[in-house]
C-alpha cells in the first residue's frame, strides 16, 4: 500500500497590528491626492443619505421627551405609522400653510 505524501506549506506569519497601521498610514501620504478627491462624494453621501434618516424615523413616531438624548428618545417611543400624516392633511389650516409655502418658495426662486 502506497502512502500519499502531502507537501509542506510554509506557516503563515501573522503581520502585527503595528505593521499594518503603519502601512495604512503610509498608502494615505502616498496616495493623499486620490483620498482628497474622494471627500466631496463622501461628504455628499453622508449630508443626503445618512444625516436625513433620524427626521424619517421621527415622522412615523409619537415623539415624547423620555430622556435628554434625542436619539435615545427615538428608540424608546412609540410607533404610530400614519396617524401623523393624517393628521397633517386633515388639519383645518392645511391648504393656508401649502398656499404659503408654494408661494415662498416661488418668490425665492426668482429672487
Amino acid at each position: 500500500m502506497s502512502r500519499v505524501r502531502l507537501a509542506k506549506t510554509p506557516a503563515v506569519k501573522s503581520i502585527p497590528k503595528c505593521n499594518a497601521l503603519l502601512n495604512f498610514k503610509k498608502g494615505i501620504k502616498d496616495n493623499y491626492s486620490f483620498y482628497l478627491l474622494l471627500l466631496p462624494g463622501f461628504i455628499v453621501v453622508l449630508l443626503f443619505a445618512y444625516l436625513p434618516i433620524p427626521g424619517i424615523i421621527l415622522a412615523f413616531e409619537k415623539y415624547e421627551m423620555i430622556s435628554k438624548n434625542f436619539f435615545i428618545n427615538l428608540t424608546k417611543c412609540d410607533w404610530i405609522w400614519f396617524d401623523n400624516f393624517w393628521l397633517f392633511f386633515n388639519d383645518p389650516n392645511f391648504l393656508n400653510a401649502l398656499r404659503n409655502t408654494v408661494v415662498y418658495n416661488i418668490f425665492f426662486m426668482i429672487t
